[in-house]
């Protein structure tokens, strides 16, 4: 009988089930997405959303230690309170998505991606007239010298 079973358990002992999620947590805030099966997707979004919320009220003993113990590199919680949480300081849940993938080829398991919802821009590099300049006659010396090959 099924009478009051409430944790998802993944075919997985207390101790395994407790070590993917602290890796897969890890894995998704240094990579910010990553490629899982749709049930352990489903069963890291709830944990890490908590894990976001805990970052977004700030760097206090408490919270930090709380990080420790669900990541495994002190980079994670580093990366965690001072890139991933400010992002999301105006927003009040939903940090993370589950967009559905095709199947794995091995073993035909359904496959999903989850990240964050808010990624953070990457800076453009603003190229100087100087520079361009140098890159035109970069190009027009490639030009004339493919045209030089071509009349020999």
């Amino acid at each position: 009988m099924r009478h009051r079973v409430v944790t998802k358990t993944l075919n997985r002992d207390t101790e395994h089930r407790k070590a993917l999620l602290k890796n897969l947590s890890t894995s998704l805030v240094l990579h910010e997405k990553i490629v899982t099966t749709i049930a352990k997707a489903k069963y890291l979004r709830p944990h890490f959303e908590k894990l976001i919320t805990k970052a977004r009220k700030g760097p206090n003993f408490n919270n930090v230690k709380y990080l420790k113990t669900m990541l495994t590199t002190d980079d994670a919680v580093k990366k965690i309170l001072n890139d991933v949480a400010p992002r999301f300081l105006q927003v009040n849940g939903g940090y993370t998505r589950i967009i559905k993938m095709s199947e794995r080829i091995g073993d035909n398991a359904p496959l999903a991606r989850i990240e964050l919802t808010l990624v953070k821009k990457k800076e453009k590099k603003e190229e100087t007239k100087a520079d361009q300049k140098k890159i035109i006659k970069q190009k027009e010396e490639k030009i004339k010298k493919t045209k030089e090959k071509a009349k020999k």
